[in-house]
């Protein structure tokens, strides 16, 4: 990512959004991670902003990137990697609180976190949003609620290029496969994720 100014990683105290923070934090960046469950990652110069961040919540997301570019200044780079799965259920199994909880972290949580940063982007005409999606989100599979959420994410990318391009902020999204993450193993472990069914998901 080629950013002015801080970098901000949402879900950076594990997973992707660790790693993705080390490398920026590595490449010379101010990189600052939250998380709703913040933990330092080893090894990284990378900024721990010290409260639980909620990005499901529009009222902590825009005090919270209120307070960071007040301690951090301005936020050029955005990386929105918070987000979480659930079981591997048939239609009929799934729980819409669980449904619900998916698709606000994933899916509202994404269009909160780029609204927030990408405003002041767009005023300063500058800056570069990088969502994280999935191939979950572009075929099926039993994962409903995340399948869903993460083709939400894919549009709504588009959807805020197309609007922030022409104030020169450039917004993308990737969209990794299955990675072996502490959440992934943790789901495989409990029995929440089939391993044989995952290896077997297009990439």
């Amino acid at each position: 990512m080629s950013a002015e100014g801080t970098i901000l990683v949402t879900g950076g105290s594990r997973g992707i959004g660790a790693a993705t923070a080390t490398l920026l934090a590595d490449q010379g960046h101010r990189v600052v991670i939250v998380d709703i469950a913040p933990e330092p990652p080893v090894g990284t110069t990378a900024i721990l902003w010290p409260a639980p961040f909620d990005v499901a919540s529009e009222s902590a997301v825009v005090a919270g990137i209120a307070d960071i570019e007040k301690a951090h200044g301005p936020i050029g780079g955005l990386v929105n990697a918070a987000g979480v799965f659930g079981k591997m259920h048939t239609i009929e199994r799934v729980r819409m609180e669980q449904w619900d909880r998916e698709v606000n972290i994933d899916l509202r949580g994404t269009f909160l976190v780029a609204r927030s940063v990408g405003i002041g982007m767009a005023q300063r005409r500058h800056g570069a949003i990088v969502n994280v999606a999935s191939v979950a989100g572009m075929t099926s599979g039993p994962i409903h609620a995340y399948t869903a959420a993460k083709a939400g994410v894919i549009q709504i990318t588009q959807t805020l290029a197309a609007e922030w391009g022409r104030s020169g902020v450039r917004v993308n999204a990737v969209s990794p496969g299955f990675t072996r993450t502490a959440a992934l193993e943790a789901g495989i472990a409990s029995g929440a994720l089939n391993k044989d069914l995952l290896a077997r998901r297009p990439r």
